[in-house]
């Protein structure tokens, strides 16, 4: 078990992976975890999001395993890395089978939690594995086939005791650009503040939003998270509902239930200086929204 950071230390901890993959027409979303509650009972579970559908498969401590850097992340017959997943889970409900294949991964120049990394008494860290990379493979859910043929995959994980109390987070991708963007209720040292990350690909040129270099929320509720750095300006508004229910960690356990659009939706706009730097809909867009509201202006 010593590829998952943190649980050799003692008290509730999580440590999950999200992997998303779309077509033209499909997105599914995988999400392996591995979760110590506070009596240090070890579980794991994989989530699996198919547009408006989810189900939860669980593990028990024995039938999941990692390496060294927490890959390969092994859950029953299931194998998630960074070059790829293969898939096998069945239930009297639901069954998921197949292969994909990443690569090649754009990550980011530099841990996107930056200075912040360093504060041992974080609830939740997050991390990005891929802004953007080619999928190839089928996956096939309740014997639907989900053929993916240079399809874009996005990844990304957390860790930590409990996800942010409140929070908004997006993601979208096109041809040409990808974004992710949250905003967070964060507590520290017994004060609390709405702390901001994000990371965008523009063709070839990447760059970052965040607290630590200046990053404020103007707006962050069910309806748009909104951002400015600077002279530069980053919109992300949901242009469909709905969703389906995952669960969460809250002090190890996955007890709490959120809901996420995995696949909607969403128009995002960024400026620098007044001057448009893109204007696009993600039409396979993701967007969750879990209580944080900053009314902010309305357009």
């Amino acid at each position: 078990m010593s590829g998952f950071r943190g649980l050799g230390k003692r008290g509730p901890y999580f440590d999950g992976w999200y992997f998303k993959q779309q077509n033209e027409t499909d997105t599914v979303a995988f999400i392996p975890a591995v979760h110590r509650d506070p009596g240090g009972k070890m579980e794991a579970s994989l989530q699996v999001l198919e547009n408006g559908n989810s189900y939860c498969f669980e593990y028990s401590e024995g039938s999941f395993r990692t390496g060294e850097g927490g890959f390969p992340f092994v859950l029953g017959k299931n194998v998630f890395s960074p070059r790829g997943c293969r898939l096998n889970a069945c239930s009297p409900e639901f069954t998921v089978t197949g292969s994909l294949r990443y690569g090649p991964l754009f990550r980011p120049r530099n841990d996107i939690m930056g200075p912040f990394r360093f504060l041992p008494f974080l609830e939740c860290r997050h991390r990005v594995l891929s802004l953007r990379h080619r999928v190839e493979g089928i996956v096939s859910i309740n014997r639907k086939s989900i053929v993916f043929q240079n399809g874009i995959g996005y990844a990304e994980g957390d860790c930590g005791r409990s996800f942010p109390r409140s929070y908004v987070w997006t993601q979208g991708s096109s041809d040409r650009f990808s974004v992710m963007l949250s905003a967070a209720e964060i507590p520290l040292l017994g004060r609390r503040f709405i702390g901001c990350v994000g990371e965008v690909l523009a063709g070839e040129r990447e760059f970052r939003i965040a607290t630590y270099l200046g990053a404020k929320v103007l707006r962050a509720d069910a309806e748009g998270l909104e951002v400015r750095q600077g002279g530069r300006m980053l919109r992300a508004v949901p242009l469909s509902s709905g969703g389906c229910l995952l669960k969460a960690p809250e002090r190890g356990r996955m007890t709490r239930t959120v809901r996420e659009n995995v696949a909607c939706r969403v128009k995002y706009v960024c400026t620098e200086g007044g001057r448009p730097v893109f204007d696009f809909v993600g039409p396979q867009s993701s967007y969750e929204f879990s209580g944080l509201r900053i009314p902010g202006r309305r357009r």
